[in-house]
């Protein structure tokens, strides 16, 4: 645990607290043994019953998972700078794929930013803000920073909602200022459409849950180059759940392009089927 809380600079992490909100089975599967662990808790945060496992399904050892690098490496930790877009509805689990993307970090990210247009909001309860937002922030907030390793968490963002400035400047963040200061973005929304196109093409990382929209599924394909049929083959396969996530990642070095909940990697196989894989 102490290399763990090492690696782990922005974010007050103790220990997930398990909620059933599902069913007590998932919870059990899931269960910590906490006082083997030594993990505390994380005032007010309750995330969805279906955690990040060890490599193995059911392996109890949970948190030692987590400081083990020797087993296949760990697939959550993605190169930065991060261009994420998450969209899902509301209690879908956006906020808890973003805890554990920020936690698996290695480096660790030095400063975590978040953008909410509620004031009043306490998502992200733990996590410790360099500063916190209600509009979109001036890229040159960080122009002189390009060294330190960052993250801005974009909450529930609807790009047709935002004035001229603001457009330009989010386009500005997730172009350049994201390649030249060393900024990650993470946008969560609840529909894939209601992020702007030019946001859509440059994003590097989608995460997307159970949806109602299948115009956004049609448009998620195309971006991914993959065809609707088999696109839709995944989601009726594997996302029927509402906290089951599909990772997508774009980047050219990917460990594995689609992943279910981040850690399960799924292909096609000779029969056109979706499998999940070892990696």
């Amino acid at each position: 645990m102490d290399k763990l809380k090492q690696n782990i600079k922005s974010i007050d992490f103790k220990y997930i607290d398990v909620s059933s909100d599902e069913s007590s089975s998932d919870a059990e599967e899931w269960d910590i043994d906490r006082k083997k662990s030594g993990m505390k808790k994380i005032k007010n945060l309750k995330l969805p019953n279906k955690l990040i496992p060890p490599p193995s399904k059911g392996d109890k050892s949970f948190a030692e998972s987590w400081v083990d690098e020797k087993k296949k490496g760990d697939i959550l930790n993605f190169p930065c700078p991060l261009r994420c877009v998450l969209s899902g509805p509301p209690s879908s689990g956006k906020t808890y794929n973003i805890y554990n993307i920020l936690l698996r970090q290695d480096p660790p990210f030095e400063k975590v930013y978040l953008l909410h247009f509620d004031e009043t909001s306490k998502d992200y309860t733990g996590i410790h803000f360099e500063n916190t937002f209600t509009e979109i922030p001036d890229p040159l907030h960080w122009v002189d920073d390009k060294q330190s390793k960052k993250c801005l968490i974009i909450e529930d963002l609807c790009f047709t909602n935002l004035n001229k400035i603001e457009k330009k400047r989010l386009n500005r963040l997730f172009g350049y200022t994201a390649s030249h200061c060393n900024l990650s973005l993470l946008i969560t929304s609840q529909n894939f459409l209601d992020i702007g196109p030019d946001l859509r093409r440059q994003s590097n990382l989608i995460i997307t849950f159970k949806q109602p929209d299948l115009n956004a599924l049609v448009i998620m394909s195309k971006r991914c180059g993959m065809q609707k049929d088999d696109f839709m083959k995944i989601f009726d396969k594997y996302l029927r759940r509402t906290h089951t996530a599909l990772y997508i990642d774009l980047q050219n070095d990917t460990k594995a392009r689609y992943r279910i909940d981040g850690f399960r990697p799924i292909r096609k196989n000779e029969n056109g089927e979706w499998v999940e894989y070892d990696v």
